[in-house]
């Protein structure tokens, strides 16, 4: 993974006649300064446009009796769709939304045999209400934290120069280049090309391509009913 003054001594190599800087955090010249404007800019925008797998993370809770609210990760940009599932019942959770869940809590409500949930105020919030049994929930979500320390600690913003980018590094240095020219009034057009083709050939190569059954019917998730002990 490339350094955080990797990424802009890379992306200022060969622009200008600037020296190339063998400092950035810390360095007060005016370069290094926008510079790590620059590469700020690229990450965040990055780890905000598109699912990245090299962004994509596990996390888990434990409920406990009564309590139907519970907080997802600081870091988390957005939850991995239908990976919300209990671990210890081995079943998804059944994702109803907002105005379902008014339901649920206000309307006449039948038992439910799986959790329910909507998010908002950053919650998973859960109906019906857990019992006293811990029950253990997992799900995948992708990480706003578009780089880290040299030791793995998760980072949403440069703090050194040995900080390392968790996405392609040379990708990095591409937009920043083409931030540099742009906000040094410099012609930028071919630099932001070649940054989105980078995007793109990048993006068509993070994920190995689902392959698609059109024969099969899928399994319904949200019919809420239980897996067998059918009476007739």
């Amino acid at each position: 993974m490339a350094s955080l003054l990797e990424i802009c001594q890379d992306a200022i190599a060969g622009v200008q006649d600037n020296a190339i800087p063998s400092t950035i955090i810390g360095n007060s010249s005016p370069l290094s300064m926008l510079l790590k404007v620059c590469a700020q800019d690229v990450g965040r925008s990055l780890e905000r446009a598109y699912k990245w797998q090299a962004l994509k993370k596990s996390y888990s809770f434990a409920t406990s009796d009564g309590v139907t609210a519970y907080d997802v990760p600081e870091e988390m940009r957005r939850f991995v769709n239908m990976s919300i599932w209990s671990a210890t019942d081995q079943w998804p959770l059944i994702n109803v939304g907002h105005a379902r869940y008014r339901e649920l809590l206000s309307g006449i409500v039948v038992s439910s045999i799986r959790f329910q949930y909507e998010f908002s105020a950053n919650q998973i919030n859960l109906n019906p209400a857990p019992a006293a049994d811990s029950v253990n929930i997992v799900f995948d979500y992708f990480t706003s934290y578009f780089c880290e320390t040299s030791g793995g600690t998760g980072l949403d913003r440069w703090a050194a120069d040995t900080d390392v980018s968790r996405l392609d590094g040379n990708l990095m240095s591409l937009g920043v280049r083409y931030r540099y020219l742009a906000r040094q009034g410099l012609p930028y057009e071919e630099e932001k090309a070649e940054f989105l083709s980078a995007i793109s050939d990048l993006r068509a190569d993070d994920q190995p391509l689902s392959v698609i059954d059109v024969g099969v019917i899928g399994q319904a998730w949200p019919v809420n009913v239980s897996d067998g002990s059918w009476g007739i």
